[in-house]
């Protein structure tokens, strides 16, 4: 990493620029929503067409991750990488 930089505006578009041009991504993102998915969609299967490795880790605290979501973005390109991190709160505070 060349440098820190605190990003508060136009955060999406500093994503998709970092998308666009890097031959390795990894997101770490504590949920994934069908709405996040389509918008970094395109840049994503660009970036993968391109032979970028990609890969991505998300959890499900709060059950706030999407099915719906998920299910895109696995289905973006069979290179992309997705993994789903099980959380202790969730074992804690299963229903029966």
């Amino acid at each position: 990493m060349k440098k820190i930089e605190l990003v508060t505006e136009n955060i999406i578009q500093k994503i998709i620029s970092g998308i666009e041009s890097a031959s390795t991504i990894y997101i770490l993102t504590a949920f994934v929503m069908k709405s996040g998915v389509e918008l970094l969609k395109p840049h994503l299967e660009k970036a993968a067409k391109r032979g970028a490795d990609i890969k991505i880790c998300t959890g499900d605290y709060l059950y706030i991750t999407q099915p719906e979501g998920l299910k895109k973005l696995i289905d973006i390109h069979k290179e992309l990488e997705v993994r789903m991190w099980r959380s202790a709160w969730q074992h804690a505070h299963q229903v029966g």
